[in-house]
Formats: C-alpha cells, sequence, structure tokens
C-alpha cells in the first residue's frame, strides 16, 4: 500500500523538490581559487569571484592584454586585498587555475565566429552582419594619438610626469625597506623608530619628482617656496598612501600597530580607506600627485606661522589647470565619458579623505615633525641650492 502511494506521486513534484534542494546546496559558499574571496558559482571553469570573472571577461580580448605588464618581476601574490594592484599576474594565475577563454559567451565568441565564417555569403547576409557587429572596443595602445583628444605636446608632457614620478616617487626605497625588515627576526620588524624614518626618507624622495619639472622650475624662488610648504603635506599623505597601496604594507599587522602608534587610529584607518578607494589606474594616480603639488588648496587647521603670498599665483594656476585638463583628456581617451566622471568622482573622494587623514595626524607630534623634515631638505635642494 505504501509503494503504491509512493508511485502515485508525481515526478514533477519529486524533481522539483531535488532541483531545490540542489539550488540550496549549490549556495555553499567556497573560495574563489584567484584571490580567496567568497564563491558561489563556477565561471568559465573555475570556482571564482564576481570581481574575478568580470576581471577575467574584461581582459581576455588580445589587445587588452598585449598592455598589461607587471611591475614585481611577474611573481605577485594575488589575494582579495591586492588583487587590483597587478592585473598582468591576476590574469595569468586566471589561466593557471583553469579559466578557458572558450567558455565565454555573448560579443567576444560572436565576433570570433564573424570572423570564422566563410565569405562566399551573399551582400544582402553581409550588410546584416556589419550591422549586427558589436561595437569595437577602443584601444588601449597610448600611442594611437590619432583617436584621442591629446595632441603631441600633450602627450609628451604625459610621458614625462610619469617618468619623473617613476624614477623618483619613492617606491624603490619602500621596495628596498619591506625587503630589509623581511631578513630581520619577527620580533624586530616594523618597530616605530624604523617606520618613522621610514617615512621621512621615503616621503622625501617622493618630493625630488619636481626636481625635473620644468612648470615648477620655472616659478620664483619665493613661490616654489611657498608651494613646498604649502603642498608637500598633501603630496606626502596622498602620495605616502599610494606607495603603501603599491606595496601593500598596509597588510602587515606590526607595521599597521606601529602606524597606530605614530599617527594615531583615525589617521590610519583614513590611510586604509584612502588605499583601498584608489583607482586601479596607476597612471592616474601619478597625475593627480602632479596636480596636487601645484594646487592652492589647504586644510583648516590652526597653524603659527604667517602665509606668505605667490608673486604668480596666476601662473601656478595655469600649470595647475593644465595637468587637471590632461588628466581629464587622459580619462575620456581611455574610458568614454561616462567611465570618466565616475573615475574622476572617485578621485576627488579621494582627495577629501587625504585631507581628513592630514587633520587626524596632526594631532599627535610624528606627523608634523616629518612634514617639517621633508619640508626643509626638499627647499634645500629645490630652491636654496639653485
Amino acid at each position: 500500500m505504501i509503494e503504491e502511494i509512493v508511485d502515485e506521486v508525481p515526478t514533477s513534484a519529486i524533481s522539483s523538490q531535488s532541483m531545490i534542494a540542489v539550488r540550496k546546496s549549490k549556495r555553499i559558499l567556497s573560495n574563489c581559487r584567484i584571490c580567496g574571496d567568497s564563491a558561489v558559482h563556477i565561471n568559465y571553469g573555475v570556482i571564482s569571484c564576481a570581481s574575478c570573472k568580470m576581471f577575467f571577461y574584461r581582459n581576455i580580448n588580445v589587445e587588452q592584454r598585449e598592455t598589461l605588464k607587471c611591475d614585481f618581476n611577474d611573481n605577485c601574490e594575488i589575494n582579495i586585498y591586492n588583487r587590483h594592484i597587478c592585473s598582468f599576474c591576476r590574469l595569468e594565475k586566471c589561466f593557471a587555475m583553469g579559466m578557458q577563454r572558450e567558455l565565454i559567451r555573448g560579443s567576444r565568441s560572436t565576433k570570433n565566429r564573424k570572423k570564422n565564417r566563410p565569405t562566399t555569403t551573399r551582400p544582402l547576409l553581409v550588410r546584416q552582419d556589419k550591422k549586427e557587429q558589436p561595437q569595437q572596443f577602443p584601444t588601449l595602445n597610448l600611442l594611437q594619438s590619432d583617436v584621442s583628444t591629446l595632441n603631441a605636446d600633450q602627450w609628451n608632457l604625459l610621458s614625462n610626469l610619469i617618468h619623473c614620478y617613476d624614477e623618483h616617487g619613492g617606491l624603490p626605497y619602500a621596495q628596498h625597506f619591506i625587503k630589509e625588515q623581511n631578513s630581520l627576526p619577527l620580533k624586530c620588524r616594523f618597530k616605530c623608530a624604523a617606520i618613522g624614518e621610514f617615512f621621512r626618507q621615503m616621503l622625501h624622495e617622493g618630493q625630488l619628482i619636481y626636481e625635473k619639472n620644468g612648470d615648477f622650475l620655472s616659478l620664483s624662488s619665493q613661490d616654489r617656496s611657498t608651494l613646498i610648504h604649502t603642498t608637500v603635506k598633501h603630496t606626502s599623505c596622498f602620495g605616502g598612501t599610494f606607495i603603501l597601496y603599491q606595496t601593500q604594507l598596509m597588510d602587515y599587522e606590526s607595521f599597521f600597530q606601529s602606524g597606530i602608534i605614530l599617527f594615531g587610529l583615525p589617521a590610519m584607518v583614513s590611510a586604509k580607506l584612502l588605499s583601498d578607494l584608489f583607482d586601479s589606474d596607476m597612471t592616474l594616480i601619478k597625475l593627480v600627485i602632479s596636480i596636487l603639488a601645484f594646487s592652492t588648496i589647504d586644510y583648516v587647521v590652526y597653524e603659527n606661522t604667517a602665509s606668505v603670498e605667490m608673486k604668480k599665483f596666476i601662473e601656478i594656476i595655469h600649470v595647475q589647470d593644465m595637468y587637471t585638463d590632461l588628466s581629464w583628456r587622459y580619462l575620456l581617451y581611455k574610458y568614454g565619458h561616462t567611465e570618466a566622471v565616475l573615475r574622476f568622482s572617485n578621485l576627488i573622494r579621494c582627495i577629501f579623505n587625504a585631507n581628513s587623514a592630514i587633520i587626524q595626524a596632526t594631532a599627535l607630534d610624528e606627523f608634523p615633525a616629518i612634514i617639517d623634515y621633508v619640508v626643509k631638505r626638499t627647499e634645500r635642494i629645490l630652491v636654496t641650492d639653485r
């Protein structure tokens, strides 16, 4: 009798219940094979999070892959905290974990199938194929200036600013510091004294990117001195946090704890938030640091020093506008208007967040002392000795 009742149950009901159970079981979280983040689905052949799925989809085409390169000997460790830093190593890990471009559906696979179609089709069908073809992605090769709004002089300026930062931005010093600290016993790593000296030397080296900046050197000695006194705190905070972002120093617990002792918990939290807000486009961040070096912004904190007026204020504003316009044109060229607006808005958020970190760090003596040290040394090199 029991068997008869079971047999009378519709198979559709059994299958639907089992499918619901299967779906629920699939909702159990796993770890992304690429970065270690939480993951639910298999994307392109590998269990991966939504971020790595979209990253693989956006970077799989040949043109995009050719623009990627690693600044750390092609051996970056990819995890949830640093996955946005090195696109080259992240993509290589996607392939190493088993992601397959053949499993991508949509515009890319359709585009490849259309390329492989025989050319003996009727004219009407050829016209229809052209109409249905998806709009091609703009090239990311910055040498293709004929499709950009940047002229030759602006491309040269962009190249010079980026080259100056790469040469004198302080990143090599930070990488050497990490290597030195990792060679020490665990108990001796990232002590407060070492961290304080690290910030003094790193931020001082970061200011030397203007030693070969023609726009800066063309100013009068008084204006150069005034700019150094008013902008070093901004370029140091923004540029210093950018180096921490590139080297992942914030992820070292002992480094973060020493930073709290030196600069206070609120300042370190703001710096960490700023690091998380940074755009993945390194070129854009480097341009923003150049803009800040010629900015006239200041935070509302009482300082026991008299303000000095600039002799040629209009010239400084002109340089600031020129660098800002260059950054905006670069964004338009590389990302289009909508994405450019979003990225530029995020940069403004980053600047405000850096401003908050400066105010909070000023509450303790260490940050003002470091800034004073950097200002005096930079002024001696770029003003007094010239």
